[in-house]
C-alpha cells in the first residue's frame, strides 16, 4: 500500500476517534455532575508522543490519580446513578492513616502501533515510575482492566480505542510532606512526566 495512502487512512482514523486534549478536560464534554467533573478534571492529566514525519499522534497517556478526594466524589456519583448497588469506590476508600494503603492511577492508552499497547506480560514496552520527592518507586502491580459501560463514566477520556490499566505503586504518598508527585511513563519512542497534586 502506498505511504501516501497509509498517511491519509490514518488521518482520517484519527480524526473520528475523540481523543480529548486536556484542554477538552476543561470543557463540556464531561457530561457528569459538577461536583465530580471538577474533581476528575483536578486528579487527571495526559501525556502525547507524535511521529515526526507527519505529526499524527504516537500515542497518548492519561492518567487519573486516585486520591481520597477523587475516591470520595467518585462513591458519591456511584451511590446517586445506582442507589441500588454498592459502589466499588467505597471499597478503595481508607483512612489517610492507614499504612497499608498504597498509591493507585488508572490509565487509559492510545496507541497507534500494536507494540506500544502492550504494557503488562513479556511483551511489555513500558516502565512507568512515580517520583515522590527525591525518591522513585516502581510498581507494585500493573492490571489490564476489561473497559465497559462503568469505566467510559468515571472515566470520560475514554472511547473504544482505549486500552484501560490499573497501576498501583508500594507507597502511601500521604505519607509524604511533598505537594506534588510524578508519574514518570517511558517507552523506545519517548517518556513522558505528568505532575499531579498528592492532595
Amino acid at each position: 500500500m502506498p505511504k501516501i495512502l497509509i498517511t491519509i487512512l490514518t488521518a482520517i482514523m484519527l480524526i473520528s476517534v475523540p481523543v480529548w486534549s486536556q484542554a477538552d478536560l476543561n470543557s463540556s464534554v464531561l457530561s457528569l455532575t459538577s461536583p465530580y467533573k471538577k474533581t476528575v478534571k483536578k486528579y487527571t492529566k495526559e501525556n502525547s508522543h507524535y511521529t515526526i514525519g507527519d505529526l499524527t499522534i504516537s500515542y497518548k497517556w492519561y492518567a487519573t490519580y486516585h486520591s481520597p478526594t477523587l475516591l470520595a466524589a467518585a462513591d458519591k456519583l456511584m451511590k446517586k446513578r445506582y442507589p441500588e448497588g454498592p459502589s466499588p469506590y467505597a471499597a478503595h476508600e481508607k483512612s489517610e492513616m492507614d499504612p497499608e494503603r498504597k498509591t493507585e492511577f488508572f490509565l487509559g492508552l492510545y496507541a497507534l502501533e500494536p507494540g506500544l499497547r502492550e504494557v503488562v506480560g513479556d511483551k511489555n514496552l513500558w516502565e512507568i515510575n512515580l517520583k515522590v520527592g527525591d525518591e522513585v518507586f516502581d510498581t507494585l502491580s500493573v492490571e489490564k482492566v476489561d473497559l465497559n459501560p462503568f469505566y467510559y463514566t468515571f472515566y470520560p477520556y475514554l472511547t473504544k480505542w482505549f486500552e484501560g490499566f490499573r497501576v498501583v505503586f508500594p507507597t502511601n504518598v500521604l505519607d509524604s510532606d511533598q505537594k506534588e508527585m510524578t508519574l514518570i511513563i517511558s517507552s523506545v519512542r519517548g517518556t513522558g512526566r505528568m505532575e499531579f497534586p498528592i492532595r
